[in-house]
């Protein structure tokens, strides 16, 4: 009775939903109702939480849980008891009524009283608990500087206003691996949010392991490229393959379990039809278009290709991945997105025009429409409800009336707004999560480094938190339909977990608190003093996040709500004056260290006073003897935050002693000249605080040594001295106002000046002797003068005087520092070797054949670099040319952009100047031709990989920045060069390798396949030789024992594709057998070995066998390229354009149009991406393996379609390996953006050609005829891949059934060219079916039911034979 009585008072009290204004509680979301008390209750080392033993298991956990995390964070040795007597928590049931996630929380009168009906309520007070207390707690962090654990005295009243508080991340885009989800997860927790959307699919990845579809987790989850925004240095394209990222089933239930920890519902979505592109990437055959299979894209926008959603197996494939997915998700809801779906792909396939015809529809939008209805119908079925984006209610010409049918859940994203209110009126659930404000990928500021983020820079934190979901005019029953909000992160633009986090914190607060708290109690200004306090727990987690909106300085006032003074540090001091407020005859009297020979000495010695001792005294003016003596600073205390050294500005090393000389109104304060004492506090009297309209701050001081008395400004009787006193307030003697002293004019300049230089020196490295002098290092004694002269000075607490003096000799210092520089010298040797660690090892290479630069990890590369000339201009960078030592080739030029890879670097017997420009913050350099900074491109480029390039991958506004490699290490190096011999003399290869000039090299000769190092000419031996401070180049003869031979057998078709490769080493005098591998699908026929099958090897042999098959090939992996190409060989075909990106690809045949296009991958494809070459005189004709037939002759931006004929065509190769194929018109193979082979002027595009390993495939023909006739009704051909089953594809014929079929016994494992009859009888009496023991049926036909039938006249899928099939 006593607690209902309490509650009911409390509730009283509550009830207006106000807090008092004085005392400052850090909970965010803000609770429905708080009142916040006077005093605090401080946890013991040692106390007891105590539950009812009327709570359910589950809340007991909660109970147990909190303890637990409570005791982790502070090392105390809390206890959860049933039915504990007088515990310092009480947690027990509430006996009234409450909504799910309520609570009431009171903490008074030394005691914590917790109720809840809900384990998610019990589970949302404890949060709230340990959000009140210390940030460490929360976090999860011990901190030893938290030395006490004391909760504010507050009631509250507290429930969610929504049922849905949730956070969106796409992990499509850009991946994020499961810890970097999981420190969300975490935030989310933090701030009572409680669904996470998980976007695991889209255009740009498919991130989610799929057992029945492998391929999504491989060709899906790569993609050719990503574009990535770096927080510090902005954009660029990485030109590196992205993946494969996608998380295993095993992470999944993982993330889903941490999760539920949290109480936080994890809702998978994969977008469909629509940003579909991943998926059909690696199935091809479920778009619209799958002889023009799309591939994953690299960047953001809206893709044309979408899910056939009029071909069964596709919708089926669709509903099969979700098959997978609906176990890993324990919860009701499954997103299915629809949205931005175009529907011009629908428009020119056949199936979705028949399917349109079929449904009488009016508008292709409503394909969208049955399919979304079709999907949440099978959701259902699954125990699943169905959420949508807006489009598939607000798209024009959505079938609105299907989408109600289905009772999804709409998120309202664009327009939000419209969107939520169609969906109530429509009786749907909403989740608002508005397009800008809640879009938290957008920039939230116009600063430089969001500059190339989307949005205009509004989206801030205060335009979030001002964001209302529940429009004012809608009817009651409408507003029970808006259910909740959401952040939603989108992350075309964001490739790691820092911008991630900077961006979406604090703006996710703001919508936690959207989301929780009533909007009558949003205040936006105490918001923001609670995310200012919160970045103490963000910062226990090594958040990043935007610091636009976090108060600083006068604004903030940390957890208690206060405005502090700016404490000094050794960096930069910050000088009071401490006057005090009291009036008369002490009015405007400061605190002042007595000095020697101080008149006030003599004046009051009679009031004790002395030299180091505080007193009183009127202000003075600069240049007085005391100016100095009266200005103070506050330095805190690390371990012990709000406890500071009080420091005269005239003797900064010393601080005020804590011991006065008495304690009561006698006592005086002594200086201590060379200790820091942190024992005083600010402000911790009741009237201890407040701001003057002058805008200056005063304070209490008190010292931690004493209780109850405070540094006091005493009266006449006393001398004006600095004494204690027991109230600061009366008469305000010990309220002290804080003056800060003002910088003199250009103070704030020379302290920019001198940041900048400390930052120099921060990373600045050295050489003692000018022997030791090299590239990117300083003088030793520059730098130890240039720190010597700055130590401890702050400009801004110098006079004017001082100030001009100090510039004088940082300027002539720090000129004296940059002189001694070592930069690059003429006629010495250098490596230049990559500074990023995504590139590590790799140095820039020239290696003596490629028109471009190149750069390499391995050993044995050419890798010095001679410097011919070299100039030093005033700003301290350099230029100068260099010049191979191997090859004598000089870096020249930049090529003409091309595309992503930017500006390619020319080899070339003319020199280019190239600048260095040295970056002191990280220690190495950027080199540039034509103010064009280089970069490596990756060795998985698609484009040019291995060189190196210039410039910037987006625009020429910009330039190649550090995370893309713009940055090199310089190392002067000589060269050693190892010459191979065999033990007969004869030279195996010459090796030259870098060395560092100066130090110890110890020879390491080359790795040499099947040979050994037998001696070193310098030793004689096998042990290696040594180099001391190696001052020149060298050459080291090695002799080498040859140890075995190689063996390669390569096994290939009579279209030269290669079926397999094997290696063996067979040690030298030892016998080899030779033999054929039997190969699945092949048969051995021949070889060019013509010897004995068992030899002893003399030397490294290669054996090609040629084998026969029946099958067609395509592409299992590309192989290498090709030098010579001969009639009646198979090749792969790749358009290698070189002004613009989007025209590369690899040669492909429409299997339905006959149109030759392009495929952007090559592996796993079928014989449409494979060409034979048949001789026709001097020149080729082109054939098509897929098609069988050939490249017509070209003409100008005409598309090409393959013709039964085909055109002659001359196949000629280009200085840099390329090819052009030149027609029997003199019209070129050329190509366009969309993938259309077109014919253009010679040269045309270049071209490269590869041989392949061979994938076999075999062709199905399905044959539909008459019963009666035998006449052909329909006939389909198919590739379908060596050893895969093949589903039975029947179609539907008007005025037919199904009768029978023949030959398909083959297909559950396709091993060879098949051919398959399917008898259909005219369906005369209009029957569709014969129920089962129609014992006259000519086939064994039941459909999924069971039941057996006399045919089929119907689309479907059936039973035939034991096997399925497809009626279509």
């Amino acid at each position: 009775m006593k607690n209902k009585i309490l509650w009911i008072l409390m509730s009283l009290i509550l009830s207006t939903g106000i807090a008092s204004a004085d005392n400052f509680v850090n909970l965010t979301p803000r609770p429905r109702a708080m009142t916040v008390l006077p005093g605090e209750v401080v946890l013991p080392q040692d106390f007891v939480v105590g539950y009812s033993s009327s709570l359910s298991a589950e809340m007991v956990a909660e109970v147990q849980r909190f303890v637990l995390d409570f005791n982790a964070a502070t090392g105390y040795n809390a206890v959860a008891q049933a039915d504990a007597e007088a515990p310092l928590f009480d947690v027990a049931l509430y006996s009234g009524t409450m909504n799910e996630g309520a609570y009431n929380l009171m903490v008074n009168e030394g005691k914590v009283t917790v109720r809840a009906k809900s384990v998610l309520g019990f589970y949302y007070a404890f949060q709230s608990v340990k959000k009140i207390l210390p940030a460490n707690v929360m976090a999860g962090k011990q901190d030893a500087a938290v030395t006490k654990y004391a909760l504010p005295c507050v009631t509250i009243q507290d429930e969610p206003r929504f049922a849905y508080r949730g956070f969106m991340l796409d992990v499509s885009r850009h991946f994020f691996t499961v810890e970097e989800v999981k420190r969300m997860l975490d935030v989310m927790s933090y701030y009572k949010m409680n669904r996470f959307h998980w976007h695991l699919t889209d255009d740009q990845g498919w991130r989610v392991e799929i057992k029945q579809y492998p391929k999504l987790t491989t060709i899906g989850a790569t993609a050719s490229n990503s574009y990535v925004t770096d927080l510090e240095y902005g954009p660029y394209w990485t030109n590196q393959v992205y993946g494969p990222y996608f998380y295993t089933q095993e992470q999944i239930k993982d993330v889903v379990a941490y999760a539920k920890e949290r109480h936080i519902e994890v809702i998978p979505e994969v977008d469909m039809p629509g940003h579909f592109v991943a998926a059909m990437a690696a199935y091809p055959e479920y778009c619209c278009h799958p002889e023009s299979a799309p591939s994953v894209w690299t960047s953001g926008g809206i893709s044309s290709d979408v899910l056939n959603v009029a071909n069964p197996a596709a919708v089926q494939f669709a509903k099969n991945i979700l098959s997978e997915l609906i176990p890993l998700f324990p919860y009701d809801y499954f997103h299915i997105g629809g949205d931005e779906c175009p529907t011009s792909q629908w428009e020119s396939n056949a199936e979705c025009q028949a399917r349109y015809q079929e449904l009488g529809l009016t508008n292709y939008r409503q394909l969208q429409s049955h399919f979304i209805k079709e999907m949440a119908e099978f959701l259902k079925e699954n125990g699943k409800k169905t959420i949508v984006w807006n489009e598939a209610i607000t798209a024009g010409n959505a079938d609105t009336q299907l989408i109600k049918e289905t009772g999804a859940t709409v998120f309202c994203w664009q327009p939000a707004a419209a969107g939520a209110r169609k969906a109530a009126e429509l009786g749907l659930d909403n989740v608002f999560t508005p397009w800008g404000p809640y879009y938290i990928n957008r920039k939230q500021s116009n600063d430089a480094a969001e500059a190339t983020l989307p949005g205009n820079g509004t989206d801030n934190v205060a335009n979030t938190y001002a964001q209302e979901a529940v429009p004012t005019d809608i009817t009651a029953a409408q507003a029970a339909h808006y259910t909740g909000v959401q952040g939603t992160f989108w992350t075309e633009h964001v490739a790691d977990r820092n911008l991630m986090e900077y961006l979406a914190l604090p703006r996710l607060m703001a919508i936690a608190e959207a989301g929780w708290t009533p909007k009558a109690r949003k205040d936006f200004a105490d918001f923001q003093k609670r995310i200012t306090a919160d970045t103490l727990l963000l910062n226990y987690g090594g958040y990043n996040y935007g610091r636009h909106y976090i108060l600083t300085g006068e604004e903030s006032g940390g957890e208690t709500g206060q405005v502090m003074p700016k404490v000094s540090t050794a960096e930069s001091k910050t000088w009071y004056r401490l006057i005090t407020r009291a009036t008369g005859e002490r009015a405007g009297k400061c605190i002042e260290l007595l000095r020697e020979g101080s008149p006030l000495i003599s004046e009051y010695s009679g009031k004790n006073a002395a030299a180091n001792r505080l007193w009183t005294n009127a202000q003075a003016a600069e240049g007085d003897a005391a100016y100095d003596y009266q200005f103070w600073g506050l330095e805190e205390d690390a371990a012990h935050p709000g406890h500071y050294a009080l420091v005269c500005k005239a003797v900064p090393a010393g601080s005020v002693n804590p011991n006065a000389t008495a304690q009561n109104n006698t006592g005086r304060w002594n200086y201590d000249v060379a200790a820091k004492n942190y024992n005083f506090v600010l402000a911790d009297h009741t009237s201890g605080y407040g701001r003057l309209d002058n805008g200056n701050y005063y304070y209490s001081i008190r010292c931690d040594q004493t209780e109850n008395l405070w540094m006091n400004a005493s009266l006449g009787g006393q001398g004006y001295a600095v004494n204690l006193y027991g109230d600061p307030a009366d008469g305000n003697g010990g309220l002290w106002e804080f003056a800060m002293l003002q910088a003199a004019d250009g103070a704030a300049d020379a302290k920019a000046k001198l940041n900048a230089i400390k930052a120099h020196l921060a990373n600045a490295k050295t050489y003692a002797t000018a022997e030791a002098k090299a590239p990117g290092l300083y003088g030793a004694t520059e730098k130890q003068e240039l720190e010597d002269l700055i130590k401890n000075v702050d400009p801004e607490a110098l006079t004017a005087a001082e100030l001009e003096t100090f510039v004088q000799q940082l300027d002539a210092k720090y000129a004296a520092f940059l002189t001694s520089f070592g930069y690059l010298e003429k006629g010495k040797a250098y490596r230049f070797a990559n500074a990023v660690e995504a590139f590590a090892g790799t140095a820039i290479v020239d290696d003596g054949e490629s028109t471009m630069l190149r750069h390499a990890g391995e050993t044995w590369q050419s890798d010095a670099w001679l410097v011919t000339k070299s100039t030093v201009a005033k700003d301290g960078t350099q230029s100068v040319q260099l010049k191979n030592a191997a090859t004598g080739r000089f870096i020249s030029t930049n090529a003409s952009k091309s595309g992503s890879v930017a500006y390619p670097v020319y080899m070339g017997t003319t020199a280019g100047d190239v600048t260095l420009t040295f970056d002191p913050a990280n220690g190495d350099y950027t080199l540039a031709l034509t103010a064009r900074n280089f970069f490596p491109v990756a060795a998985t480029s698609g484009t040019l990989p291995g060189i190196i390039s210039s410039g910037s991958t987006i625009d020429d506004s910009r330039n190649a920045i550090r995370p893309q490699g713009a940055a090199w290490n310089v190392e002067q190096v000589y060269t050693v060069a190892y010459v191979c011999k065999d033990t007969e003399g004869n030279i195996i290869g010459t090796y030259v390798q870098s060395a560092p000039a100066g130090k110890t090299y110890t020879c390491a000769a080359p790795e040499i396949k099947n040979h050994s190092v037998k001696t070193y000419e310098l030793t004689g031996t096998a042990a290696a030789p040594e180099f001391e401070n190696l001052a020149e180049n060298k050459t080291v003869n090695v002799t080498y024992q040859r140890s075995a031979y190689s063996i390669s057998l390569v096994s290939r078709d009579q279209y030269g594709a290669i079926i397999d490769e094997s290696e063996t080493s067979s040690p030298v005098g030892e016998s080899f057998s030779i033999a054929y591998p039997e190969l699945p699908y092949y048969a051995y026929e021949s070889s060019d070995y013509t010897g004995e099958e068992t030899i002893v090897p003399t030397e490294d042999m290669t054996i090609n066998a040629v084998y026969t098959t029946n099958a067609v090939n395509g592409v299992k992996r590309l192989g290498k390229e090709v030098t010579v190409v001969e009639a009646g060989k198979s090749y792969v075909i790749y358009d290698d354009c070189t002004s613009e990106a989007a025209r590369k690809g690899y040669r492909m045949a429409n299997a339905k149009t006959g149109a030759v296009v392009k495929g952007n991958n090559i592996e796993d494809t079928t014989p449409y991406y494979t060409w034979t070459l048949e001789a026709s005189g001097t020149k080729f004709k082109v054939l098509n393996n897929g098609a069988g037939k050939y490249v017509p002759s070209l003409k100008n931006s005409t598309a090409a379609f393959l013709s039964d004929t085909g055109d002659n065509f001359a196949f000629t190769r280009n200085a840099d390996g390329t090819w052009k194929i030149k027609g029997s018109n003199n019209v070129c193979w050329d190509g366009l953006a969309a993938g259309a082979l077109v014919g253009w002027n010679d040269p045309g595009h270049p071209y490269r050609i590869y041989e392949y390993y061979a994938q076999p495939y075999f062709s199905v023909t399905v044959n539909a005829v008459d019963e009666k006739t035998s006449a052909a009704l329909a006939t389909t051909a198919e590739w379908v891949k060596a050893g895969e089953a093949y589903t039975l594809v029947a179609p539907t014929i008007e005025g037919y059934y199904l009768k029978s079929t023949e030959g398909e016994e083959g297909l559950s494992a396709v091993g060879d060219n098949t051919v398959v009859t399917l008898t259909y009888a005219a369906n005369d009496t209009g029957i569709e079916k014969i129920e089962s023991g129609n014992a006259d049926a000519p086939a064994a036909i039941y459909d999924l039911s069971g039941r057996r039938l006399g045919g089929i006249s119907r689309s479907g899928i059936y039973i035939v034979n034991g096997r399925k099939v497809l009626v279509k």
